[in-house]
């Protein structure tokens, strides 16, 4: 028989070679970055795959113009706004404009808002001091609201003009940046 002596320590555990944490680390890297890719791919279609409201600027043959809208996705086709009363030259003639980037130009109004995260978005035009909001809920004439299966033709005037806003607040020299 063998007898231990009290002076002998006990066996050690043996620990792997190699701890590859490298290699761990390396392969979470590449799980990362196919995930960011591929969910950066799927929001970028969410927020494109419906479309853009494409709103085409034209007159009529007394330069009278006139607004028509469409949004193929949910079914939105030829929504007409004359502006009677009002007249403009379109140097370019007839212009589609598809609101798809926030840097767009329109031939007459302005843009007063445009939200294009995700598409259609909402856009908020100020023509001949008329407020026309395209929204997916509906078409708003002057903060009044037309469901868009019932928005068909539009005629406006000067005498059916929104009421005016209040004036943009100005900011503090300490709010500037």
């Amino acid at each position: 028989m063998s007898e231990k002596t009290e002076t002998e320590a006990p066996a050690q555990p043996e620990h792997p070679k190699e701890d590859r944490i490298v290699l761990h680390a390396f392969v979470v890297f590449v799980i990362c970055v196919v995930g960011y890719i591929g969910l950066y791919q799927w929001d970028a279609h969410l927020r494109t795959h419906k479309g853009a409201w494409s709103v085409t600027f034209a007159t009529d043959t007394n330069n009278v113009p006139i607004l028509t809208v469409s949004q193929p996705s949910y079914d939105i086709k030829d929504v007409t706004i004359r502006f009677a009363g009002e007249s403009v030259v379109l140097t370019n003639g007839v212009t589609n404009i598809v609101f798809n980037d926030p840097k767009v130009k329109i031939p007459f109004g302005e843009i007063r808002h445009h939200d294009l995260t995700y598409q259609p978005g909402v856009i908020t035009l100020l023509v001949f001091n008329h407020e026309i909001e395209f929204i997916r809920r509906g078409l708003f004439i002057n903060r009044t609201e037309h469901l868009w299966p019932e928005a068909t033709n539009f005629t406006l005037s000067p005498t059916n003009a929104a009421p005016p806003r209040h004036k943009e607040r100005k900011r503090t020299k300490d709010l500037e940046q």
